[in-house]
């Protein structure tokens, strides 16, 4: 598979035009355009990157943390935190390759500013219905919730997303808004 994509990586970049040595300069066109017709540029080239072979060409940002929750509600259960409060880590992700990618969320643990890792509580996730993996489709996009059970003195910096299992990708946070 890791093959496969960078024989994909590397076709895109031909295709594209990209090389490593440089050219020479192209010579100007001799011809004018009629007179009166409107003068036409080529439309710019979108930026081609090599997708890395194990995390792929994904766009993830947080888009905020919650914290405070004492007890969350769901539908059908409330649930008390033991640690002290419940925070809610909301992450969009942009999908630019075309194949799947697979967010392991219960894999997918949150640093404290002290350096303590703790992984999303299941029960939490549960209740709020958000699924333990995310699946997101080729050139799509998501956004889902991570929860997590911290002391109230907790201060989440970083939240580790595990994606295709072959990846982590630490995400620096945002500071935590209390709700």
């Amino acid at each position: 598979m890791i093959i496969r994509v960078a024989a994909v990586g590397l076709a895109l970049l031909a295709a594209a035009g990209c090389t490593t040595t440089p050219t020479a300069p192209t010579a100007a066109p001799t011809a004018a355009p009629p007179s009166g017709a409107p003068a036409t540029t080529p439309a710019p080239r979108p930026t081609v990157t090599p997708p890395d072979p194990t995390c792929g060409r994904l766009d993830i940002r947080v888009l905020g943390v919650q914290g405070g929750r004492q007890v969350i509600v769901g539908t059908h259960a409330e649930f008390p935190s033991h640690a002290g409060q419940f925070v809610r880590v909301r992450i969009y992700a942009i999908n630019l390759d075309g194949t799947f990618h697979t967010f392991h969320a219960m894999q997918s643990p949150v640093i404290d500013a002290d350096g303590t890792s703790t992984p999303p509580n299941r029960e939490g996730m549960r209740i709020k219905r958000q699924s333990e993996e995310v699946v997101l489709g080729g050139e799509n996009q998501a956004q889902f919730d991570l929860w997590y059970d911290l002391p109230t003195s907790a201060r989440p910096v970083t939240v580790v997303l595990r994606q295709d299992l072959e990846c982590a990708r630490p995400i620096r946070l945002p500071a935590m808004v209390n709700r």
